[in-house]
């Protein structure tokens, strides 16, 4: 990438100065959603003035709104009724308020938008809206389509974009051809021993350029490049759920794998939860073709009962071979995907066994659930993580069968 710094160590941090929030794990509500509890009546007079200066500032609110806001203070109700006047600026009473005021209103949003890599609901919201504000309304508007509150969304998730009245200048006409932005700021490189990473800072807005395993470099936000590299130096020291055995050339090679893995949000979320649970998983190299076992196996399955509920989960050991290129006969474009797909869904396997999760039988045409539960597949398509996940965080051809 032209312009990109590069520099060699195990660990460095950038861009610490100004640093803001990663917005990925950020997205709650905003200060004035919780000022009734905060702020409370009757204080003395100075108190009271700066209660209601905190409220103004952690509003999100126009010049026109603040002006309107202001009206209030000192008015019968205190900062309850401050509170409640801030909130009516952020639904529709709000915006016939500015409307009334003649700051112009216009329509955004329709259509929807196809979740990529490096997507938050806040980007989004920015990218849609003109402000990250905005993102509680598409996360109301996708019952189902983002956990924890809205700070998670997965790669492939088609989300709905409600239209909403904003205050600004109608949006430009895009440039004849179209064309992608510029990013504002290009990437740090370092070069590490789980592998080499173009490091953006967490307030580069847009997606990141699409991973590639064989590429020089992999792109990843810094909160989750320091994330990536604490939870590998665990693994290296031996200090994690996670474990790699085997000759150096292996264990270097897996762990460049689980490099380039957790430069997702699917596979950091795989190796935490792997770490969050009470067993380990074991990688062991292989000849063959790659494999999972669990000790004990009964332990790591669902229960058969109605709704199933976990077993008490089980230690893991797979067997990977690094070196199988493709699957089945190789004739099919999803064939063929980087050894450290295949990782991954062994992975997903182990994840299943540790939680006593692994699905019990076989669908109506006769194929194991595990199987469609680990490759994401049928009743398991939406699940939060699986091997289709990871193929679309990395552009790759999702796979349609087991």
């Amino acid at each position: 990438m032209a312009g990109k710094k590069k520099k060699s160590a195990k660990r460095q941090a950038v861009n610490k100065k100004g640093k803001k929030k990663n917005q990925h794990t950020a997205l709650v509500d905003p200060p004035e959603s919780t000022a009734e509890n905060e702020f409370a009546d009757g204080l003395p007079s100075h108190v009271a003035i700066q209660a209601q200066s905190q409220l103004l500032n952690h509003a999100h609110l126009s010049p026109i709104q603040r002006q309107e806001v202001a009206r209030h203070i000192g008015e019968a109700g205190g900062n309850h009724h401050l509170a409640k006047v801030i909130g009516e600026m952020q639904t529709a009473a709000g915006t016939e308020l500015i409307q009334k005021n003649g700051e112009t209103m216009v329509d955004r949003g329709g259509g929807t938008h196809e979740v990529v890599a490096g997507d938050s609901l806040w980007r989004i919201a920015e990218q849609t809206y003109g402000h990250g504000r905005y993102w509680r309304d598409i996360y109301r508007a996708n019952p189902g389509k983002a956990a924890r509150g809205g700070d998670l969304i997965l790669v492939g998730v088609i989300l709905t974009l409600p239209v909403l009245q904003v205050p600004g200048e109608a949006p430009p006409e895009p440039e004849p051809g179209g064309g992608a932005t510029e990013p504002a700021v290009e990437p740090i490189g370092i070069t590490t021993e789980f592998g080499s990473f173009d490091v953006y800072p967490d307030e580069f807005v847009g997606p990141l350029p699409l991973s590639v395993r064989s590429a020089e470099s992999w792109p990843i936000r810094q909160s989750e490049y320091d994330a990536l590299m604490d939870r590998l130096t665990e693994v290296s020291n031996n200090t994690f759920n996670l474990i790699v055995t085997g000759t150096d050339d292996f264990k270097t090679g897996v762990m460049l794998d689980l490099g380039w893995l957790m430069t997702s949000g699917v596979g950091q979320m795989l190796v935490q939860e792997i770490q969050d649970s009470p067993h380990t998983v074991t990688i062991q190299m292989g000849g063959g073709g790659n494999a999972t076992s669990y000790n004990p196996d009964a332990d790591s399955y669902e229960r058969p009962v109605s709704p199933p509920e976990a077993g008490p989960g089980a230690n893991v050991t797979i067997t990977y071979n690094p070196n199988t290129l493709f699957i089945k006969d190789g004739t099919l474009d999803w064939h063929h995907r980087p050894p450290a797909i295949g990782l991954a869904h062994e992975m997903v396997h182990a994840w299943t066994g540790v939680y006593g999760t692994r699905a019990l039988g076989t669908d109506a045409a006769g194929v194991n659930r595990r199987e469609l539960q680990a490759t994401g597949l049928g009743e398991f398509a939406t699940a939060r993580i699986t091997e289709n996940q990871f193929r679309a965080a990395f552009g790759l051809p999702l796979r349609p069968v087991y």
